[in-house]
């Protein structure tokens, strides 16, 4: 029997939690304190597991009553996330809405602005905020839905209510664009996907964003060049930035490693992404409370051993392909995003193998089989032997 996280401290603990989170803590100082303030932060994040799966559950169910196409998965939010995130922006850690978070990945804009419409009108969870990124993109290109649930709960549910949840809902294209800035981001050692590394490689992926707007026939910004003199510039930053080799040996140096037994009682994942070694393995869980006390064992072991490249993240997914479909960036895929540069830049794509139909030889014409063999040996059985004695 599978069982969810609860949290078990105080609303008080949680914000004294979040300010010292925003402090640089070498790991000298990991005292009991300390070490509380991690314990206090897991918990509260922890408690939005169940929530964050009864939404995925939600959009997956909606997703096949409407016969979309796409993929949806869930994630708690990585504790170096949460830490960065309160250190740039204002607020507290009991304030934050992404601590849950779902990711929709849709077929195309027509099975996203359905699905939009479906959550605004027929969800059970109560929408608190809803921003469309997708016609007015962010200033560096960035394009999605994102929805804010809050969660409601009763029975023995009641204690997660008020747990607020994002729901992310993109096109393929959109989420390829988002994984290959995530991918030279972390290449690089640069927060690009928030805005900050290389004015060249920001200038690129926000023209690749334009583009991918055209090819899906949203709207574009005022400032957008036309489409002509936006593919003269993205090949002209290609061959600056070298940006197809550079994800392309991304793509290749990085090895998906399946270090657990796909089972059928798994309901939770444990992603770890090693980026000096360039490896990925994914565990499995049958319970999320395991999987949840795990990533506290992963996490603070990283921070012990000062590895502040690697991470670990817990996903909830009806199965493992699911997890690699919508968290790409940690499995070093950019092909799609690759796919459409070599085609802007004029390169051939890449090579798609089939097995070929193999040759077989003319059946033979039917024959009606000789069965007087079996029919005199019936008669024996039946007619001969019966009654007779010796």
């Amino acid at each position: 029997m599978s069982s969810y996280p609860v949290y078990e401290y105080s609303m008080n603990d949680v914000a004294r939690a979040g300010q010292r989170l925003k402090d640089i803590i070498a790991w000298d100082d990991y005292d009991d304190e300390v070490r509380r303030v991690f314990a206090i932060a897991n918990s509260w994040r922890d408690s939005h597991v169940l929530p964050m799966k009864s939404i995925r559950l939600s959009i997956a169910h909606r997703m096949r009553h409407m016969k979309l196409s796409g993929d949806v998965v869930a994630r708690a939010k990585r504790m170096s996330s949460i830490r960065g995130k309160l250190r740039r922006h204002p607020g507290k850690l009991d304030q934050m809405q992404d601590l849950g978070g779902c990711r929709a990945i849709m077929d195309d804009i027509n099975c996203v602005n359905a699905m939009v419409a479906e959550c605004l009108q027929r969800m059970p969870h109560e929408v608190q905020n809803h921003k469309s990124y997708v016609d007015n993109a962010k200033s560096d290109g960035y394009r999605s839905h994102h929805l804010i649930f809050k969660f409601e709960g009763d029975g023995d549910r009641a204690v997660y209510r008020g747990r607020r949840v994002e729901l992310q809902i993109r096109t393929k294209l959109q989420h390829s664009w988002a994984t290959a800035v995530e991918v030279v981001g972390q290449t690089r050692l640069e927060e690009l996907k928030s805005g900050k590394g290389s004015a060249e490689w920001l200038r690129f992926f926000r023209l690749m964003s334009d583009e991918f707007s055209f090819q899906e026939g949203c709207e574009l910004d005022r400032v957008a060049p036309d489409r002509r003199h936006r593919i003269a510039e993205i090949r002209e930053c290609n061959n600056a930035l070298h940006a197809m080799d550079v994800l392309e040996n991304h793509r290749t140096t990085t090895r998906y490693i399946k270090s657990y037994i796909l089972s059928g009682d798994a309901r939770v994942f444990l992603i770890r992404y090693d980026n000096v070694n360039h490896t990925v393995s994914v565990e499995g869980y049958s319970d999320p409370s395991v999987g949840a006390l795990a990533l506290h064992h992963e996490e603070m072991s990283m921070e012990e051993a000062g590895l502040t490249e690697n991470s670990a993240v817990l996903v909830d997914a009806k199965e493992a392909a699911s997890i690699v479909s919508a968290f790409p960036n940690y499995f070093g895929d950019v092909s799609l995003f690759l796919g459409r540069l070599k085609a802007i830049c004029g390169k051939v794509g890449d090579a798609e193998y089939e097995l070929p139909k193999q040759e077989t030889a003319p059946s033979r014409p039917y024959e009606v089989p000789d069965l007087s063999w079996f029919k005199q040996r019936h008669r024996r059985w039946t007619e001969g032997g019966k009654g007779k004695k010796k």
